[in-house]
């Protein structure tokens, strides 16, 4: 992380959840350049469930992502069910979208899928999409 990302990540650190997650979102919003940055800040804290929400409704418009990286920030902070849950809400419409998230999803939910409900759960996801 940059110079610059770690200043304003500790910057966030020391807002409560909602004001950093307003703050995210003013600064670092996906209709504007560079929004980017933010994929980088949102996993070096905690977040209140509401934020997580919040976030992922707003990140998850850009979707497909063009590599793992969003993916693994989220899912960092986000329970399972949560994570899914936010993308099956934001799931892209074009088949070749679809292709592209899964693609780049399937290893990172293969790598956080520990238990059998886990499992479960990332087959019936991945059987959906396709």
């Amino acid at each position: 992380m940059d110079t610059q990302l770690k200043v304003l990540s500790e910057k966030l650190g020391r807002m409560t959840s909602e004001d950093a997650a307003d703050w995210l979102l003013t600064n670092y919003s996906v209709d504007r350049t560079g929004y980017g940055d933010a994929i980088a800040l949102i996993n070096h804290r905690s977040w209140q469930r509401p934020e997580q929400i919040r976030l992922a409704k707003h990140y998850f418009r850009k979707l497909p992502f063009a590599s793992s990286k969003p993916y693994e920030a989220f899912v960092s902070f986000m329970s399972l069910k949560l994570f899914l849950k936010m993308i099956e809400e934001c799931m892209p419409v074009s088949e070749a979208d679809k292709k592209l998230l899964l693609y780049h999803l399937r290893p990172v939910l293969q790598k956080v899928a520990k238990s059998d409900s886990d499992r479960e759960l990332v087959a019936t996801f991945i059987s959906h999409v396709q």
